[in-house]
């Protein structure tokens, strides 16, 4: 994998400033002056980022360093780049994400692993321990060698598969590499150093896009924007000059080597050109990792605006001339594009009421939740297992795939949202938040929170956001 971010075993601590003006923000735990990346505009360095992020920064903290006590040391970034060529060459890794309603040896085989590899590398790895389950947003780093000759006549025409390794749920590093008598497998409990990247960015068009542009890896980019469902619709609300920041875990083993990364510790975003933002820290105050707003207010609502991932909207809530019948009537949910078989959550949790064939609708799960709202889905290919009338769901776990049956132009999920039987706009449907800290709670909060900051690029590419 080209790696994102600086992978060596050079410390990097206390060297911030020369990091962002070769595009990033490395530091390790308890690093106490941060920065962030300089906006990609081709300007570089940190004065360019803090005039154009102090000038249209959300919120209230000043904006005051002196970023010109931060000359970047010419020395320290020919080491990084020497640490990043050598880390190309060493590890060969890229990263891979197991998305929801997939498995393991299915996201081998669409990243170019022909099917013997990938079933080969699974049962090494089932022989030690158990792989059905494999969590979704799982990270899965894999190498391959180039295709040669040798290769050629054992019948790998294109390039092979020749190491993976990931974290188990427990901590665990799963490995396994091919050689010449085939595929050897290994668990260990490796010591892990956790280390903090920043990154942040304008999105000229979307935040994938602007992302990778940042060197965010993909992995981090796909949490963010789950982090983001209930508050974003990612078709309609993104304008050109919105803006992002991210700060998240990288961790490392005793050598130094990269071993992948972790959670997003803090994430902000604006949207609608600016006239929203919103500021989420990761927090275990409760137990349970889980995110908050700066006011201790959880990120977590009731109903997902976006009950699917990477979807287009199609087709929006109201009026609207069939595209089939011809007739002119009111659409009572909202369309959205996507690929056949791409995983659908359920919004919310609740009780499933139906599931199963329903007329034009085709293939049709409705849900119902509290206080008289319910969902459906709509035009599915298939179903979950398991997901029958009764069966009750938490939100985000998947309940079918994207299909195009009964009445349908195409592949899409037709999502509608109803309480108390009354059709409501999914898209602009605010529903009541998720729980408040508040007492001993919200103060060990704010002392978590003021952590974190400390760890986020300065100046603030989004101040802390209500």
């Amino acid at each position: 994998m080209a790696a994102p971010f600086a992978v060596g075993t050079k410390s990097l601590k206390g060297r911030g400033a020369a990091l962002a003006a070769a595009g990033l923000a490395l530091f390790s735990v308890g690093q106490a002056g941060v920065v962030s990346n300089p906006l990609p505009d081709g300007k570089g360095g940190g004065r360019d980022a803090a005039s154009t992020y102090g000038a249209a920064a959300i919120g209230e903290r000043p904006f005051d360093l002196d970023w010109a006590d931060r000359a970047a040391d010419p020395s320290l970034l020919s080491d990084y780049a020497a640490l990043r060529s050598r880390a190309r060459v060493e590890a060969g890794y890229r990263t891979l994400v197991v998305p929801k309603g997939s498995n393991l040896t299915d996201v081998l085989i669409e990243d170019g692993a022909s099917a013997e590899a990938a079933v080969g590398a699974v049962a090494a790895l089932g022989a030690l321990a158990p792989l059905d389950e494999v969590s979704p947003g799982t990270t899965v780093d894999v190498a391959f060698a180039a295709a040669s000759p040798a290769n050629a006549s054992a019948g790998d025409a294109d390039a092979r598969l020749t190491r993976l390794r990931f974290y188990g749920e427990d901590g665990r590093l799963l490995t396994a590499e091919r050689d010449a008598e085939g595929w050897k497998a290994a668990i260990e409990m490796p010591e892990v150093e956790v280390r903090y990247a920043a990154a942040a960015s304008t999105i000229p068009d979307s935040l994938f896009a602007a992302g990778r542009r940042a060197e965010v890896p993909r992995e981090v980019l796909s949490k963010l924007a789950n982090m983001f469902l209930y508050d974003v619709d990612f078709a309609r609300d993104i304008r050109r000059g919105d803006r992002f920041e991210v700060v998240y875990e990288v961790r490392y083993d005793a050598d130094g080597t990269m071993l992948g990364t972790g959670d997003i510790v803090f994430a902000a975003m604006t949207w609608r050109g600016g006239t929203r933002a919103r500021g989420y820290y990761l927090s275990s105050i409760e137990g349970e990792p889980a995110y908050f707003d700066v006011n201790g207010q959880s990120a977590r609502r009731m109903l997902m605006k976006t009950p699917i991932e990477g979807a287009r909207v199609t087709s929006g809530f109201g009026t609207r001339r069939h595209p089939i019948s011809g007739y002119t009537k009111q659409h009572k949910g909202v369309d959205f594009g996507a690929h056949s078989g791409t995983p659908i959550m359920a919004a919310g949790d609740g009780i499933v009421e139906q599931a199963g064939p329903f007329g034009t609708y085709g293939n049709y799960v409705r849900i119902r939740h509290q206080n008289g709202y319910e969902t459906a889905y709509a035009h599915m290919s298939g179903f979950a297992p398991g997901m029958r009338a009764g069966a009750r769901v938490r939100q985000g776990d998947v309940i079918g795939y994207v299909g195009t049956t009964g009445r349908s132009t195409g592949p899409h999920l037709h999502y509608e949202v109803t309480k108390d039987k009354v059709a409501l706009n999914p898209m602009t449907l605010e529903v009541a938040n998720g729980r408040q800290l508040d007492g001993e709670r919200l103060e060990a909060f704010e002392a978590e929170r003021a952590r974190t900051d400390a760890l986020r690029g300065a100046p603030y590419a989004v101040a802390a956001a209500d």
